[in-house]
């Protein structure tokens, strides 16, 4: 059985995004996506390579530059991965 979660409004992530730093506002390193996720960065390395999440990362050569929005978007919002 799964736990379905509320899920956030588009008001409750563009709050969300503001009270974030300015620099990670629009995105954020790989780095910088794990310690906002709270979760260890080859678990965030293994959620890319699984397609978990697709769409909200821009690789440029070996970096990944996450999309602040899209990411909270999948994290919270997006379908169970279990």
């Amino acid at each position: 059985m799964s736990i379905r979660f509320n899920t956030l409004s588009s008001d409750e992530i563009t709050d969300l995004i503001e009270s974030l730093d300015p620099k990670v506002r629009v995105n954020m390193s790989s780095l910088e996506a794990a310690e906002f996720l709270k979760y260890p960065l080859p678990t965030i390395y293994t959620w890319v390579h699984g397609g978990f999440l697709n769409g909200t990362f821009r690789k440029r050569g070996k970096r990944l530059n996450f999309l602040t929005r899209r990411l909270i978007e999948k994290f919270y919002n997006g379908k169970d991965w279990s």
